[in-house]
């Protein structure tokens, strides 16, 4: 354990790239996250909540143009 914190510590820490380490975990977890979502919308499993839309329109689709005007 000790060779994976001064690991961390020397290419990390040291380094000043910690701030990017959660931002790589966040995006690996939302993609993570969303493509089985993804899948399973698309092939409409019963159990799944489905596809989020509002008159037809799915919501990020429709929220730059609300947000421009």
């Amino acid at each position: 354990m000790s060779v994976i914190c001064d690991w961390y510590n020397e290419q990390i820490v040291a380094a000043a790239e910690q701030p990017l380490l959660p931002l790589l975990a966040g995006l690996v977890g939302g993609f993570a996250g969303i493509r089985p979502s993804t899948r399973t919308i698309r092939v409409q499993v019963r159990w799944w909540p489905g596809n989020l839309t509002a008159a037809g329109v799915h919501p990020h689709h429709e929220l730059p143009g609300r947000v421009g005007a």
